[in-house]
């Protein structure tokens, strides 16, 4: 991906603040965890790309930070804190790259992961066809 700015566009510089693409790929939990909750705290602009459906519904939509498989008994205070902390921000919004297009997804990552499920299986569904039997 390439960002060009040119000088009758400095006031872009102020809007985008970060643009962090696929920045979970190499990181492990702890620094992942740690990254989102730097984020929620960002105030500036974030452009992320990412696969990373809990990093997305975290930083971008607000979601709480424990992720689905713990224990919701277990949650410490701190935990409750800094999520209430980002509830009362507003939340960003869900865009999808696709064939050239961009289009924005009102449904956040349930509707990205949705859409992307259906799509697989159509395409088992017409490999499933072309298999010969």
């Amino acid at each position: 991906m390439h960002l060009t700015i040119t000088t009758d566009r400095v006031c872009l510089i102020h809007i985008l603040s970060s643009l962090l693409d696929e920045v979970t790929t190499h990181l492990d939990l702890a620094t992942i965890k740690a990254l989102a909750v730097a984020l929620r705290g960002f105030e500036g602009a974030i452009v992320l790309v990412t696969h990373d459906r809990w990093f997305c519904r975290v930083v971008i939509e607000g979601a709480p930070l424990r992720e689905p498989a713990e224990d919701d008994s277990d949650e410490s205070e701190e935990g409750e804190e800094e999520d209430a902390d980002a509830v009362a921000k507003p939340h960003g919004q869900v865009y999808r790259v696709n064939k050239g297009q961009v289009v924005e997804l009102s449904g956040g990552m349930d509707e990205y992961v949705q859409k992307v499920e259906k799509e697989l299986a159509r395409k088992a569904k017409t490999d499933a066809a072309l298999m010969p039997g």
